[in-house]
């Protein structure tokens, strides 16, 4: 790390203004604030040699400024207050840094771009982490670029691969994001932002289109061509998101930035070819303060530009809490054993609280065996009206809440007869609506209409195929099948929808595709599923044909271990 001290010219204007037109909407106002570092000034005087991309703290900005292979943080004023890195690929080396982000707890990942990897360093630089490789496969990246940290998710635009890749701030690969439409697929993703609500940004600079998904990534929005016009791009490379939901856009070619509503209308922009304030060479990265202020790096003339912007309308979107909270939240007395998404995240918790969202940890429910009252519980599903079914394990019945926690529904009582049970722990739906309920005691699984019709059961006691010892978890797929975990013969099967056997997985032990306590199963949209193997503290990942692929973790308190693990 070097501390350095370095004097430049900041130059303010602040009776600059640039006025935005616009036959379709009012005249919206942008102000020239200051610039930090000398246009045209030879390396290596300069503050800046090639930034490609920034990240905002409070009292100082992180910039990945690439040609010379380090980062530098700056000081609201522009001063250099720290700054490391040098060419290399060892640890706190860097080839090309193209993206950089802060998390929570003010640690910075920084996207090293030719060396296809994301190096994670504490606010003073000290390193802590790496993650990643060359390649196309998960967690292998080529020509990767901009990079997000939202909800306790770390997104990153992997530019060459097409696809924004969805990993945990230990490098563990979630999941991807891409399209695969033919006439419109993910060409060439640079940059990335998540706003308040979940939604996913994607800046597409191959397709010249600003993309936007939901937090399941479906694409919701897409808007922009290429062009020159007032609503077209040309190669842009930065994209930033405000606390409103509106979409900032360096858009490169052109020598603008372009501010979008959060339904893609836009609302104005600036900017013009030169060396003077407001004008460009080369815009590159983009961000957005809580004060609407936009920062712009601009790598070709070598400055940072700040602007000041007009704020949303209303009041600033919601903020989703990090999925870590759930583990953390007070307003549970136990721990917690199962979860399920549906927009929210809902736990339950196996003492006397019942299931609780996330976000405000409301409760519902408390301990007892009447009507609408919990015991145990064990498994919970939501359903796509919103409303959660509840395995309320310890009175051997299910149970349907909707989102107020009013009980609508209860399936089954204690007992081995079609529709009783024996201390069920897991609940699916199918996309038909049917129910699927593991029923642990009876060593089977039983299926149910939504409307709690028995429509049928399979498995019985033992070791043989088709049998179960110990069925705890399960998960069905768009096809209707349905993927049990066996505690206790310690495999997963899969059965098609009437219940035939199609395949069995697994045995005691530690090696691949072995498991010791299996305790949860999700299945994956690209056709993978993960079966956490509890007892080996890892997570196991399979094909829907029951092959072993890869696996994660290990016991340890570390970034990526485990300590009883109980839902997935």
């Amino acid at each position: 790390m070097v501390l350095v001290r370095s004097v430049i010219r900041i130059a303010v204007r602040c009776c600059f203004l640039v006025l935005l037109a616009s036959s379709s909407f009012a005249y919206q106002q942008f102000e020239f604030v200051r610039e930090m570092g000398e246009a045209g000034k030879k390396a290596p005087q300069r503050l800046l040699n090639e930034p490609r991309a920034l990240a905002l703290a409070i009292d100082r900005i992180y910039i990945a400024d690439s040609d010379a292979q380090r980062v530098v943080v700056l000081d609201l004023s522009g001063q250099i207050i720290q700054s490391w890195g040098k060419r290399g690929d060892q640890e706190g080396q860097f080839k090309y840094p193209s993206g950089i982000a802060l998390d929570e707890q003010g640690s910075v990942y920084v996207v090293d771009g030719d060396n296809g990897r994301i190096q994670v360093f504490d606010g003073k630089g000290v390193f802590l982490r790496s993650f990643g490789s060359r390649g196309s496969g998960p967690k292998q990246f080529s020509d990767p670029g901009g990079i997000s940290i939202a909800r306790g998710l770390v997104y990153i635009a992997d530019a060459g691969n097409g696809r924004i890749q969805v990993l945990t701030p230990g490098g563990i690969f979630l999941g991807q994001i891409t399209l695969s439409d033919k006439k419109d697929p993910m060409r060439s993703p640079v940059d990335v932002a998540v706003d308040g609500q979940g939604r996913i940004m994607v800046l597409d600079a191959g397709a010249n289109k600003v993309r936007v998904f939901d937090a399941g990534g479906e694409q919701v929005l897409s808007f922009g061509s290429s062009g020159k016009g007032a609503e077209g791009f040309d190669r842009p490379q930065g994209l930033a998101v405000d606390d409103y939901g509106n979409i900032y856009v360096a858009d490169t070619g052109n020598l603008k930035i372009k501010k979008f509503d959060p339904q893609g209308k836009l609302l104005g922009s600036v900017g013009s070819e030169g060396l003077g304030p407001g004008q460009f060479i080369k815009p590159s990265g983009i961000k957005v303060d809580r004060e609407a202020k936009i920062h712009l790096l601009d790598s070709g003339k070598h400055t940072l530009q700040v602007f000041t912007s007009e704020k949303g309308v209303g009041e600033p979107l919601g903020r989703v809490s990090p999925l870590a909270s759930v583990a953390l939240t007070k307003e549970m007395s136990g721990e917690v054993v199962a979860l399920a998404v549906d927009k929210r995240l809902w736990g339950i918790s196996g003492d006397s609280i019942a299931a609780i969202t996330v976000a405000g940890g409301r409760k519902i429910g408390t301990r007892g065996s009447d009507p609408g009252m919990l015991k145990n519980p064990r498994g919970i599903a939501v359903d796509i009206s919103g409303n959660f079914w509840v395995a309320d394990t310890g009175n051997d019945r299910l149970q349907k809440f909707n989102r107020e926690g009013s009980l609508l529904q209860v399936i089954g009582r204690g007992g081995s007869k079609e529709g009783e049970f024996n201390s069920p722990s897991a609940v699916a739906l199918t996309l038909k609506g049917n129910i699927v309920v593991a029923d642990t005691g009876n060593r089977r699984v039983q299926v149910f209409s939504a409307k709690g019709l028995f429509l049928g059961a399979f498995g019985r006691s033992g070791g043989q195929k088709g049998q179960f010892a110990e069925p705890v978890a399960l998960a069905v797929d768009g096809s209707e099948n349905i993927y049990v975990v066996d505690r206790g013969n310690n495999r997963i099967a899969k059965y098609d929808h009437s219940g035939a056997l199609q395949w069995e997985a697994g045995k005691a032990g530690r090696l691949d595709g072995e498991f010791k306590d299996p305790e949860s199963i999700v299945l994956s949209s690209d056709g993978e599923v993960y079966v956490l193997d509890g007892g080996n503290a890892r997570v196991q990942v399979f094909d829907r044909e029951g092959k072993f692929l890869r696996k994660f973790g290990n016991e340890g308190r570390g970034p990526g271990e485990f300590r009883s693990p109980a839902g997935l």
